[in-house]
């Protein structure tokens, strides 16, 4: 924030500012327009929400554009390179292996020992079709971690999972949030807060009875299902590296609790960096094949196999600090429930900072926000520690 004052005190960072603000002021003004319009169609007395357009996701990029702009100092060196490890935490596709990006570039050969909190708040509510989902609450996951390199530019890494989920205590703080940023409540302002309802319904035809296809239970700690990750660096020349990485997660996390999906899922996929003398690069590619959860094949729901893919910049501000920016994109667990929310792909925004308390200990601070209009979660808070042994 230091570095976004000192920017706005420069006449051509200011005059380039009052021209972004004229055109925030016209997009905020059509989402207020967007939630009278959401508030005021009813049915019996249940809302149901329609699409909100483009607004929300402009608004949302405008607001990135200008966090990244702003936040821009001289960069320096960077101390400590690498993509963020945070992850979506949409209740079902957190029950999908989440394949980690890597940097193929890093030459360190200590093993790294840490832990990674992800903390989301879930809004969401049932669109256009014949089944419903609903996503109202807060799940936060915690996991401790270990990365071990071994032979010629192996490294395998395992991460032990708890997961969390309750009503939460953000609804307050975030509908602030998006009304002083001018995004749209997408009603969530209109229901009681802090509560929690998640759940996925499969409709039945013909007279036949509905079925709860997904449900996540209000659970004070449960253990999640346990992965492990495996990468081979291929090729590192100057700046550059390219790296393969496969995966496993075992079913270690309750099935029947909502926080696994009970079987083995797998996955593959490859990695590219780029280091330069004050940014680094990063993007990376996965496919996840998802192990089918009983619950939900009994409900007649197949869970879709995943594509995840990402792409990271990381500038550097000072010696021990650096910006970090991302765009995570994966497909839905949920393609085959019919409902128009539950199948969206999801695309995730990440901006925050990465400190490096000594050349040992790294610490990383993020804030993840959806972009793409009505899937969850809404927002999601990531923060990580890690130590270099």
């Amino acid at each position: 924030m230091i570095c976004a004052f000192l920017s706005l005190r420069n006449p051509r960072f200011s005059a380039l500012f009052r021209a972004m603000k004229a055109t925030w002021d016209p997009i905020s003004r059509a989402n207020d327009r967007t939630d009278r319009d959401l508030e005021s169609q009813e049915v019996g007395g249940v809302c149901i929400p329609v699409d909100m357009g483009v607004n929300h996701v402009v608004s949302r990029a405008i607001g990135a554009a200008l966090f990244l702009l702003f936040s821009g100092c001289a960069p320096l060196d960077i101390t400590s390179v690498g993509p963020v490890e945070a992850r979506n935490l949409h209740p079902v596709q957190m029950t999908a292996l989440n394949p980690l990006p890597f940097d193929p570039g890093e030459s360190d050969p200590r093993p790294r020992l840490g832990m990674r909190m992800d903390w989301a708040n879930l809004w969401l509510l049932s669109g256009p079709g014949t089944d419903a989902i609903q996503l109202d609450g807060e799940i936060l996951r915690t996991e401790a971690f270990f990365r071990v390199p071994f032979g010629e530019d192996w490294t395998v890494g395992v991460g032990i999972p708890w997961v969390h989920a309750s009503g939460g205590v953000l609804d307050t703080f975030i509908e602030t949030w998006h009304a002083f940023f001018g995004l749209p409540q997408n009603l969530r302002n209109r229901l009681p807060k802090d509560a929690q309802l998640i759940q996925a319904i499969r409709r039945g035809g013909g007279g036949a009875p509905d079925q709860v296809a997904y449900n996540l239970d209000r659970e004070e700690l449960e253990l999640g299902d346990i992965p492990i990750q495996l990468h081979k660096t291929l090729w590192r020349v100057g700046g550059m590296g390219v790296g393969l990485a496969g995966g496993l997660e075992f079913p270690t996390g309750s099935q029947k609790k909502g926080i696994g999906n009970g079987g083995v899922d797998t996955s593959i996929g490859g990695d590219l960096s780029f280091h330069g003398n004050h940014f680094a690069a990063f993007a990376w590619i996965h496919r996840v094949w998802v192990a089918q959860a009983a619950r939900a094949k009994q409900a007649g729901l197949p869970y879709n196999d995943l594509w995840k893919a990402g792409l990271g910049g990381q500038i550097g501000l000072s010696p021990r600090l650096s910006l970090l920016s991302q765009l995570n994109f994966e497909t839905s667990v949920l393609k085959a429930l019919r409902n128009e929310h539950a199948s969206k792909d999801q695309l995730l925004l990440w901006a925050g900072l990465r400190f490096m308390a000594n050349s040992d200990l790294q610490v990383d601070l993020m804030v993840g926000e959806d972009l793409i209009t009505d899937v969850s979660p809404d927002v999601t808070i990531h923060l990580s520690f890690r130590i270099r042994l």
